[in-house]
C-alpha cells in the first residue's frame, strides 16, 4: 500500500481510499482460505511511502477485523532522519502517534531504534522481524536483536524480498542471526525459537503451528544430514545445514516432499510456469521504467 512520496513509481500510486478498498477486498477473499493456512496481512510500506490517513485507517481495521498490519520501520539510518525530518519524530514514535503500536502490528528490519523505541515496543506488544541477511546486502546496519529479547520483545526472522537477499533460506538467516549477535549472546536456542514458535507468535498461530504439540497443525521438517550425530545438535544445525538437507516436509499433516521428492506438484512444470511468469513481471516493470 503506498499513496504518496516522491519515489514511488507513478503506476504503484494509489489514492488512499482505493488502497484501502483494494486491500479490503482482498482480504475478504482470501483471509482463512485453505483449512486456514492462508491469511491476510494488511500491508503499507512504510511510513515515507502512506499518508497519516492510511495508516491510521489500516491501524483500526486491523484491529476490527482481528488481522495483522505487515510494514518496514527504521532499516537504515536515512530513513529515520527522512521520517525525523518530515514529522519531528523517530519511525516508532511516529506509528505511536498514529495508534498502530499494538499486538497486531508486524515490524521488519527494526535496526535503527533508540531506547524509548524499544519501550514502546515492548509496551505494545509489537512483533519484530529481523532481516540479517538483507541487513548485511544493503549495509542497513545490525539491529539490536539481544537487547529485544532481553526485554521480552518477541522477535521471528524473515527474509526480506528476494531482491534485498538474493537467498530466502532459513537455515541461512538463523546462521546470520546468531553470528551478527554472539558478542551479546544470542544462543543456539533463542535463534531456533525466533525461526519456529517466535515466528508462530508474531502471527497470532502459536496454537496452530511453530512447535510439534498434539492439537497442532503438523508441519514438520525431516532432514538427513551426517553431522547431526553429535551431542550439541542444534548448534549443529545452525551451522552446517543447507536446504538440500531437508529430506521430507510434512504441512498441516499432509505429505508434500517426500525423499526429497515433491509428491502434490511436477517441479518441471513450475519452473516453467516460472520463467513464463518472469518474462510477464520484466514486462510490467519496463513499463515503470526499469530495465
Amino acid at each position: 500500500m503506498m499513496d504518496k512520496g516522491d519515489n514511488v513509481p507513478e503506476p504503484l500510486l494509489e489514492k488512499t481510499q482505493d488502497s484501502i478498498e483494494e486491500s479490503l477486498k482482498l482480504f475478504k477473499r482470501w483471509h482463512n482460505k485453505s483449512n486456514e493456512r492462508i491469511r491476510y496481512a494488511f500491508s503499507p510500506r512504510f511510513a515515507l511511502s502512506c499518508s497519516e490517513e492510511l495508516l491510521r485507517d489500516v491501524g483500526t481495521i486491523a484491529i476490527e477485523n482481528k488481522t495483522i498490519v505487515h510494514t518496514h520501520a527504521a532499516e537504515t539510518q536515512q530513513e529515520v532522519e527522512t521520517l525525523l525530518k518530515q514529522t519531528g519524530m523517530r519511525n516508532i514514535e511516529y506509528l505511536e502517534h498514529l495508534n498502530l503500536t499494538h499486538e497486531n502490528l508486524c515490524l521488519a528490519h527494526c535496526v535503527w531504534l533508540n531506547d524509548n523505541e524499544l519501550d514502546i515496543i515492548k509496551k505494545g506488544k509489537v512483533k519484530v522481524l529481523h532481516c540479517p541477511n538483507s541487513n548485511l546486502k544493503l549495509g542497513s546496519g545490525v539491529a539490536r536483536i539481544s537487547d529485544m529479547i532481553y526485554n521480552s520483545i518477541n522477535v521471528s526472522i524473515g527474509v526480506d524480498a528476494a531482491l534485498f537477499n538474493a537467498n530466502m533460506d532459513i537455515f541461512t538467516e538463523m546462521r546470520r542471526a546468531i553470528s551478527l549477535q554472539t558478542q551479546k549472546t544470542l544462543s543456539p536456542e533463542q535463534t531456533f525459537k525466533m525461526a519456529t514458535i517466535e515466528g508462530a507468535k508474531a502471527l497470532g498461530l502459536e496454537r496452530e503451528i511453530g512447535s510439534i504439540e498434539v492439537g497442532k497443525k503438523a508441519d514438520i521438517v525431516i532432514l538427513n544430514n551426517p553431522r547431526l550425530g553429535n551431542e550439541d545438535m542444534l548448534l549443529t544445525m545452525l551451522n552446517f545445514t543447507e536446504p538440500s538437507d531437508v529430506e521430507t516436509v510434512l504441512i498441516d499433516g499432509r505429505i508434500i516432499l517426500k525423499n526429497r521428492e515433491f509428491l502434490s506438484v511436477d517441479e518441471n512444470e513450475i519452473i516453467q510456469a516460472s520463467h513464463t511468469e518472469t518474462k510477464k513481471l520484466v514486462s510490467r516493470a519496463e513499463k515503470f521504467g526499469f530495465k
